[in-house]
């Protein structure tokens, strides 16, 4: 009788083989800088969008200091003024305090904390002069603290905190 197929020995045979290693190599030799270019390329991402939406954040707070201080700031303001700063903390999912410049909290959206007083780094380092933002990866919070400045006096009348959620971000590297 004829043999019309020979058998192949899939087993133990072909994962010793040459051909076998070289396969493995020129795979792993494909995958890996896969892995390093889209790791670098979702931090550059994070790092961008994060950059963005601060300073959107920032340049949305700047905006809403002459309507806090045509409404008296730092005295307790209008419900208008309230509820306008209630809008902009929900548009950003977040919480916005204001606070006079003897950090004692004249505004707060979630109306937990008025009265007392805020001693955060960021405060600090804006009543300094510095630039104040920070980005807290495991909480998905982005922090930022905006002079409020009377632009007639050129003086500070208090300071801004807004703390925003960030899970836009986290939720666009995901997908």
């Amino acid at each position: 009788r004829r043999v019309l197929f020979r058998s192949t020995k899939l087993g133990g045979g072909f994962l010793k083989s040459l051909r076998f290693r070289i396969l493995l190599i020129l795979v792993l030799l494909g995958t890996i800088p896969g892995i390093a270019a889209l790791r670098t390329a979702i931090g550059s991402y994070e790092k961008g969008a994060v950059a963005a939406r601060t300073e959107s954040v920032r340049n949305q707070c700047s905006s809403y200091v002459p309507t806090l201080l045509k409404a008296g700031f730092p005295k307790k303001g209008s419900s208008k003024v309230t509820e306008g700063l209630e809008l902009l903390a929900n548009v950003f999912q977040g919480r916005i305090l204001a606070c006079d410049t003897d950090f004692r909290i004249v505004l707060d959206t979630f109306h937990v904390d008025e009265g007392k007083y805020l001693l955060s780094p960021l405060i600090i380092d804006i009543s300094e002069g510095k630039e104040a933002e920070r980005y807290v990866k495991e909480k998905n919070l982005i922090e930022v603290a905006v002079p409020i400045v009377s632009p007639q006096v050129e003086s500070v009348a208090g300071y801004m905190l807004a703390s925003v959620s960030s899970e836009e971000v986290v939720d666009i590297i995901r997908d």
